[in-house]
């Protein structure tokens, strides 16, 4: 996973300096357990769920936690056609950011995490756990936050 963060920017760091002097191609707003979290990234959340970029940088880095835990469990890996169901389905949802070659991947780290909750979920909605499950998951982001690594680089 790192060296594919590393690989990004470095793109990044090559396009910049073919791009001329002043032109910014992209920036590392954030840094999650190793991993950079791009503007161009954060942009996206921001102009897909109509956000802040403040907001949309903590979406990203909420969303980019739940995944490193999801992706830990095998069973919440995406077959081919979940992966290309939720693609079409957020393409469905915002025509207007369909050229977006990152929509796709937002859409399937989505859904890797959809499928990891209703995975570690399931059990305490069919033990009759009082609790929602909009609390149990806020509890779940609070205690991978305090778990990580999250290091800023730029005010959003």
């Amino acid at each position: 996973m790192r060296s594919r963060g590393l690989a990004l920017v470095i793109a990044a760091v090559a396009a910049s300096a073919h791009a001329g002097a002043g032109t910014l191609i992209e920036r590392v707003l954030a840094d999650v357990a190793g991993e950079p979290v791009l503007l161009s990234e954060v942009a996206l959340v921001e102009r897909l769920k109509h956000l802040d970029r403040g907001a949309a940088l903590e979406s990203v880095l909420d969303q980019r936690l739940m995944y490193q835990e999801a992706v830990r469990l095998p069973q919440a890996a995406l077959s081919g056609a979940e992966a290309q169901a939720a693609c079409e389905d957020l393409t469905r949802k915002a025509p207007e950011l369909a050229d977006d070659p990152a929509l796709c991947a937002l859409a399937r780290r989505e859904a890797v995490v959809l499928k990891y909750v209703g995975l570690r979920f399931a059990p305490e909605e069919r033990a009759g756990e009082d609790r929602g499950l909009d609390a149990r998951i806020e509890e779940w982001v609070k205690d991978l936050r305090s778990a990580a690594t999250i290091r800023y680089n730029a005010a959003p």
